[in-house]
């Protein structure tokens, strides 16, 4: 004798999707489709514009090498040289200072800090800081060190906001 329990348990049959739903989802999705479209329209115009105007600028070797040493900010010309090495720069300089940070945190909160206070603390301000937009941590930076504290603005103080 087989009880209830016993019984394989049958699957709602399947039903059709309503009339009315696939109005609402071809509606929406002739929508989300426009407006996409519409938002690529000054992209991609920005994007030709850039391409056909900038790519015999690009294609020179003046771009890439030129120094801006003594050129003015009305001179013609110019490159993209500085721009590289002081990304390059500020980029090992922020690692210079956060990479030990992050690892002597790391070290404090599993071995010291886990269920302390402190520990507590620090996760909190970790998971706030993670959260941050870059430009609010530089606006604060400029406020702290150049502002307040009276520094000059420098490849330091932009170190410390990223």
């Amino acid at each position: 004798m087989t009880s209830m329990l016993d019984r394989p348990v049958k699957a709602p049959t399947f039903q059709g999707v309503s009339l009315r739903r696939k109005i609402v989802n071809n509606t929406a999705t002739a929508l989300v489709t426009g407006s996409v479209l519409v938002a690529l329209v000054p992209l991609l115009w920005v994007l030709y514009s850039v391409v056909t105007k900038g790519y015999a600028a690009l294609t020179s070797s003046g771009w890439w090498t030129h120094s801006q040493a003594g050129t003015t900010a009305f001179a013609p010309g110019g490159g993209v040289y500085h721009a590289i090495v002081g990304t390059l720069l500020q980029g090992f300089a922020c690692a210079a200072i956060s990479i030990p940070i992050g690892i002597f945190v790391a070290i404090f909160l599993v071995e010291y800090g886990g269920g302390t206070w402190l520990g507590k603390v620090t996760t909190f301000m970790v998971d706030i800081l993670t959260g941050v937009p870059s430009i609010v941590a530089a606006l604060f930076i400029y406020a702290l060190w150049v502002a307040t504290l009276g520094f000059p603005r420098s490849g330091f103080a932009v170190s410390l906001a990223l």
